[in-house]
Protein backbone atom coordinates (compact mmCIF):
# COMPACT_ATOMS: atom_id res chain seq x y z
CA UNK A 1 0.00 0.00 0.00
CA UNK A 2 2.80 2.19 1.16
CA UNK A 3 4.23 1.61 -2.65
CA UNK A 4 0.76 2.43 -3.79
CA UNK A 5 0.36 5.72 -2.18
CA UNK A 6 3.76 7.06 -2.24
CA UNK A 7 5.42 9.35 0.74
CA UNK A 8 1.81 10.36 1.51
CA UNK A 9 1.11 7.56 3.62
CA UNK A 10 4.53 6.49 5.46
CA UNK A 11 4.67 5.03 8.70
CA UNK A 12 5.77 8.32 10.51
CA UNK A 13 2.41 9.51 9.33
CA UNK A 14 0.34 7.73 11.45
CA UNK A 15 -0.24 10.54 14.34
CA UNK A 16 -1.34 12.63 12.02
CA UNK A 17 -2.50 11.24 8.68
CA UNK A 18 -3.04 13.28 5.53
CA UNK A 19 -6.52 13.54 3.91
CA UNK A 20 -4.91 12.47 0.42
CA UNK A 21 -3.30 9.57 1.39
CA UNK A 22 -6.55 8.30 3.32
CA UNK A 23 -8.68 9.79 -0.10
CA UNK A 24 -6.52 7.64 -2.64
CA UNK A 25 -6.53 4.31 -0.49
CA UNK A 26 -10.57 4.58 -0.10
CA UNK A 27 -10.34 4.89 -4.03
CA UNK A 28 -8.29 2.36 -4.28
CA UNK A 29 -10.47 -0.29 -2.14
CA UNK A 30 -13.27 0.98 -3.84
CA UNK A 31 -11.96 0.34 -7.16
CA UNK A 32 -10.79 -2.67 -6.55
CA UNK A 33 -14.45 -3.99 -4.97
CA UNK A 34 -16.19 -2.93 -8.09
CA UNK A 35 -13.94 -4.35 -10.46
CA UNK A 36 -14.29 -7.97 -8.53
CA UNK A 37 -18.20 -6.85 -8.54
CA UNK A 38 -18.80 -5.82 -11.89
CA UNK A 39 -16.19 -8.04 -14.05
CA UNK A 40 -17.34 -11.78 -13.38
CA UNK A 41 -20.82 -10.22 -13.40
CA UNK A 42 -20.28 -8.69 -17.17
CA UNK A 43 -18.58 -11.87 -17.79
CA UNK A 44 -21.72 -14.34 -16.69
CA UNK A 45 -24.24 -12.09 -18.20
CA UNK A 46 -22.46 -12.22 -22.09
CA UNK A 47 -21.92 -15.66 -21.78
CA UNK A 48 -25.82 -16.09 -20.67
CA UNK A 49 -26.98 -13.87 -23.46
CA UNK A 50 -24.67 -15.91 -25.76
CA UNK A 51 -25.74 -19.06 -24.56
CA UNK A 52 -29.50 -18.56 -25.21
CA UNK A 53 -29.40 -16.47 -28.22
CA UNK A 54 -27.57 -19.60 -29.63
CA UNK A 55 -30.37 -21.86 -27.88
CA UNK A 56 -33.22 -19.96 -29.15
CA UNK A 57 -31.41 -19.69 -32.44
CA UNK A 58 -32.89 -22.78 -34.15
CA UNK A 59 -36.12 -22.19 -33.14
CA UNK A 60 -36.74 -18.33 -34.37
CA UNK A 61 -35.29 -19.57 -37.57
CA UNK A 62 -37.63 -22.49 -37.59
CA UNK A 63 -40.66 -19.86 -36.88
CA UNK A 64 -39.18 -17.89 -39.78
CA UNK A 65 -39.24 -20.68 -42.32
CA UNK A 66 -42.54 -22.01 -41.78
CA UNK A 67 -43.68 -18.74 -42.14
CA UNK A 68 -41.76 -18.18 -45.41
CA UNK A 69 -43.44 -21.40 -46.18
CA UNK A 70 -46.66 -20.47 -45.76
CA UNK A 71 -46.40 -17.18 -47.41
CA UNK A 72 -44.71 -19.04 -50.52
CA UNK A 73 -48.20 -20.92 -50.45
CA UNK A 74 -50.25 -17.93 -50.57
CA UNK A 75 -48.54 -16.52 -53.43
CA UNK A 76 -48.63 -19.57 -55.27
CA UNK A 77 -52.02 -19.88 -54.47
CA UNK A 78 -52.69 -16.11 -55.81
CA UNK A 79 -50.53 -16.95 -59.25
CA UNK A 80 -52.87 -19.95 -59.63
CA UNK A 81 -56.39 -17.96 -58.80
CA UNK A 82 -55.17 -15.53 -61.29
CA UNK A 83 -54.39 -17.48 -63.90
CA UNK A 84 -57.40 -19.64 -63.92
CA UNK A 85 -59.77 -16.76 -63.54
CA UNK A 86 -59.00 -15.51 -66.74
CA UNK A 87 -58.64 -19.04 -68.19
CA UNK A 88 -62.40 -19.84 -67.20
CA UNK A 89 -63.47 -16.23 -68.96
CA UNK A 90 -61.36 -16.55 -72.62
CA UNK A 91 -62.96 -20.17 -72.64
CA UNK A 92 -66.80 -19.31 -71.82
CA UNK A 93 -66.36 -16.14 -73.83
CA UNK A 94 -66.07 -15.60 -77.56
CA UNK A 95 -63.39 -13.55 -79.20
CA UNK A 96 -66.78 -10.68 -80.05
CA UNK A 97 -68.20 -10.88 -76.33
CA UNK A 98 -64.60 -9.90 -75.63
CA UNK A 99 -64.30 -7.64 -77.65
CA UNK A 100 -67.15 -6.03 -76.09
CA UNK A 101 -66.15 -2.99 -74.09
CA UNK A 102 -69.41 -2.98 -72.11
CA UNK A 103 -69.08 -6.79 -71.51
CA UNK A 104 -65.62 -6.71 -70.59
CA UNK A 105 -66.36 -4.42 -67.84
CA UNK A 106 -69.08 -6.40 -66.46
CA UNK A 107 -66.37 -9.19 -66.33
CA UNK A 108 -63.99 -6.80 -64.61
CA UNK A 109 -66.41 -6.05 -62.36
CA UNK A 110 -67.29 -9.62 -61.17
CA UNK A 111 -63.15 -10.89 -61.02
CA UNK A 112 -62.86 -7.47 -58.66
CA UNK A 113 -66.22 -8.63 -56.70
CA UNK A 114 -65.01 -12.48 -56.32
CA UNK A 115 -60.91 -11.71 -56.10
CA UNK A 116 -59.95 -8.11 -55.67
CA UNK A 117 -56.61 -6.20 -56.70
CA UNK A 118 -57.76 -6.49 -60.65
CA UNK A 119 -56.55 -3.16 -62.32
CA UNK A 120 -57.33 -3.69 -65.36
CA UNK A 121 -58.50 -6.15 -68.34
CA UNK A 122 -57.54 -6.10 -71.89
CA UNK A 123 -58.46 -8.08 -75.18
CA UNK A 124 -55.03 -8.77 -77.06
CA UNK A 125 -54.32 -9.71 -80.81
CA UNK A 126 -51.82 -11.99 -82.01
CA UNK A 127 -50.52 -8.86 -83.75
CA UNK A 128 -50.05 -7.21 -79.72
CA UNK A 129 -52.42 -4.88 -80.46
CA UNK A 130 -54.67 -4.10 -77.53
CA UNK A 131 -58.36 -4.36 -78.99
CA UNK A 132 -60.38 -4.14 -76.40
CA UNK A 133 -59.38 -2.56 -72.57
CA UNK A 134 -61.38 -1.59 -69.89
CA UNK A 135 -59.49 0.22 -66.67
CA UNK A 136 -58.02 3.80 -65.66
CA UNK A 137 -55.55 4.08 -68.30
CA UNK A 138 -55.80 5.33 -71.95
CA UNK A 139 -54.62 1.61 -72.76
CA UNK A 140 -56.44 0.99 -76.28
CA UNK A 141 -55.12 -0.02 -79.60
CA UNK A 142 -51.68 0.29 -77.26
CA UNK A 143 -49.07 -2.36 -79.36
CA UNK A 144 -46.84 -4.90 -77.12
CA UNK A 145 -45.53 -6.72 -79.41
CA UNK A 146 -42.20 -6.19 -78.16
CA UNK A 147 -42.86 -6.55 -74.70
CA UNK A 148 -41.41 -9.34 -72.94
CA UNK A 149 -44.57 -10.86 -71.18
CA UNK A 150 -46.08 -10.91 -75.07
CA UNK A 151 -43.15 -12.66 -76.16
CA UNK A 152 -43.50 -15.46 -73.57
CA UNK A 153 -46.96 -15.90 -74.04
CA UNK A 154 -46.72 -16.73 -77.69
CA UNK A 155 -44.90 -19.41 -76.71
CA UNK A 156 -47.25 -20.37 -73.53
CA UNK A 157 -50.77 -20.82 -72.61
CA UNK A 158 -51.01 -18.49 -69.77
CA UNK A 159 -48.01 -16.12 -68.07
CA UNK A 160 -47.78 -14.21 -64.73
CA UNK A 161 -44.81 -11.50 -65.11
CA UNK A 162 -42.58 -9.78 -63.37
CA UNK A 163 -43.06 -6.15 -61.95
CA UNK A 164 -42.31 -4.21 -64.66
CA UNK A 165 -43.26 -0.18 -65.96
CA UNK A 166 -44.60 -0.26 -68.99
CA UNK A 167 -46.99 2.30 -71.12
CA UNK A 168 -48.74 3.71 -67.79
CA UNK A 169 -45.03 4.56 -66.14
CA UNK A 170 -46.22 2.42 -62.76
CA UNK A 171 -44.92 -0.49 -61.18
CA UNK A 172 -47.58 -3.81 -62.12
CA UNK A 173 -47.37 -7.25 -63.42
CA UNK A 174 -49.34 -8.61 -65.67
CA UNK A 175 -51.32 -12.15 -65.51
CA UNK A 176 -52.44 -13.39 -69.50
CA UNK A 177 -54.02 -16.05 -70.93
CA UNK A 178 -53.80 -17.31 -74.74
CA UNK A 179 -56.52 -18.77 -76.76
CA UNK A 180 -55.82 -20.59 -80.28
CA UNK A 181 -58.20 -19.84 -83.23
CA UNK A 182 -59.19 -22.90 -86.05
CA UNK A 183 -56.90 -21.18 -88.30
CA UNK A 184 -53.77 -20.89 -86.19
CA UNK A 185 -54.07 -17.20 -84.86
CA UNK A 186 -54.73 -16.53 -81.66
CA UNK A 187 -55.85 -13.60 -78.98
CA UNK A 188 -54.83 -13.41 -75.88
CA UNK A 189 -56.94 -12.18 -72.15
CA UNK A 190 -54.45 -9.77 -70.21
CA UNK A 191 -55.65 -8.68 -66.17
CA UNK A 192 -52.93 -6.55 -64.19
CA UNK A 193 -52.12 -5.52 -61.00
CA UNK A 194 -50.20 -3.13 -58.68
CA UNK A 195 -47.50 -4.20 -56.33
CA UNK A 196 -49.88 -4.20 -53.50
CA UNK A 197 -51.57 -7.02 -54.42
CA UNK A 198 -47.67 -8.57 -54.05
CA UNK A 199 -47.13 -6.95 -50.49
CA UNK A 200 -50.54 -8.02 -49.20
CA UNK A 201 -49.61 -12.14 -49.50
CA UNK A 202 -45.99 -11.14 -47.46
CA UNK A 203 -47.62 -9.02 -45.28
CA UNK A 204 -47.60 -11.98 -42.48
CA UNK A 205 -43.74 -11.91 -42.51
CA UNK A 206 -43.71 -8.33 -41.17
CA UNK A 207 -43.49 -10.10 -37.45
CA UNK A 208 -42.07 -6.25 -35.94
CA UNK A 209 -41.39 -2.58 -36.40
CA UNK A 210 -38.03 -3.41 -36.95
CA UNK A 211 -39.05 -6.39 -39.63
CA UNK A 212 -38.44 -5.65 -43.58
CA UNK A 213 -40.12 -7.65 -45.99
CA UNK A 214 -40.06 -8.25 -49.65
CA UNK A 215 -39.73 -9.78 -52.64
CA UNK A 216 -37.11 -10.01 -55.09
CA UNK A 217 -37.30 -12.31 -58.98
CA UNK A 218 -34.03 -14.47 -59.68
CA UNK A 219 -32.32 -11.00 -61.28
CA UNK A 220 -32.37 -9.53 -58.03
CA UNK A 221 -35.38 -7.10 -59.00
CA UNK A 222 -37.54 -5.55 -56.66
CA UNK A 223 -40.67 -7.15 -57.01
CA UNK A 224 -42.48 -5.43 -53.95
CA UNK A 225 -40.81 -2.05 -52.02
CA UNK A 226 -39.28 -2.45 -49.18
CA UNK A 227 -38.36 -0.50 -45.45
CA UNK A 228 -35.20 0.87 -47.18
CA UNK A 229 -36.58 3.28 -49.04
CA UNK A 230 -36.30 0.83 -52.67
CA UNK A 231 -39.20 0.50 -54.95
CA UNK A 232 -40.53 -2.23 -57.40
CA UNK A 233 -37.74 -2.76 -60.32
CA UNK A 234 -34.53 -1.44 -58.86
CA UNK A 235 -32.51 -4.03 -58.68
CA UNK A 236 -31.15 -4.81 -55.14
CA UNK A 237 -27.52 -6.54 -54.31
CA UNK A 238 -28.82 -10.27 -52.85
CA UNK A 239 -26.73 -13.06 -51.62
CA UNK A 240 -26.21 -16.14 -53.59
CA UNK A 241 -29.20 -18.44 -51.91
CA UNK A 242 -30.05 -21.30 -52.86
CA UNK A 243 -33.46 -21.50 -55.34
CA UNK A 244 -35.84 -23.98 -53.68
Amino acid sequence: IRHLLGDGFARTDFSQPRGSAYRRLWALLVGVTLAFSIIPLTIMTVATYSHYAEAFRPEVQADIERLTWNTGCALNGFVHQSIQGLMLIITEKTLAELSDEAEMTRVLHNLRQSFGSYVDLGLIHSDGVQRSYVGPYDLKGKNYADQDWFHEITIRRAYFSDVFIGFRNIPHFAVAVKHETEDGRFYVLRATFDTEALTQQISPLRIGAATDVFITNRKGVLQTPHGWGGTSSIPVPLLALPIR
